[in-house]
């Protein structure tokens, strides 16, 4: 199930264009830093590293893609961002769910902190569906 609902939503992402203004995010956002998601029964883990520089590089498998990203305040509520991603470059192989993103492509998807260190991904303005938690790694230092 977990995995079934986990591709509806990467397919969902995939399919909502949005423009990504690609300005760095400010040195202290909490998004920014290594962050992991393991999906299913933990078998395939995620990581995604916010960097300061408004990249954002993922290992999926054996996927590697970056992305170019932008992040804002969503008006729903405190610890809510607007996050925008354009892929910009990748080396076109499956990721976790076997899924390969084109380059060019790009979404645009809620993140709602619910710590500090853990954050879910949301790909309606309802926050109905959504993934995660992504649990931080590491703190930015690139």
């Amino acid at each position: 199930m977990l995995l079934q609902r986990r591709l509806t939503l990467l397919i969902a992402l995939a399919s909502v264009l949005s423009t990504a203004a690609a300005a760095p995010p400010i040195p202290s956002h909490p998004l920014l830093g290594t962050w992991q998601l393991a999906l299913g029964d933990g078998s395939c883990v995620e990581t995604s590293e916010f960097r300061r520089d408004g990249t954002v590089h993922v290992a999926s498998a054996a996927s590697r893609n970056v992305s170019d990203f932008d992040v804002e305040d969503d008006p729903v509520g405190q610890a809510h961002y607007i996050l925008r991603v354009t892929l910009v470059s990748s080396n076109s192989v499956p990721d976790c769910l076997g899924i390969i993103t084109p380059v060019g492509a790009t979404a645009r998807v809620s993140i709602r902190f619910v710590s500090p260190d853990r954050f879910i991904m949301c790909v309606d303005p309802e926050h109905r569906v959504c993934f995660g938690p992504y649990q931080r790694i590491a703190q930015s230092a690139s």
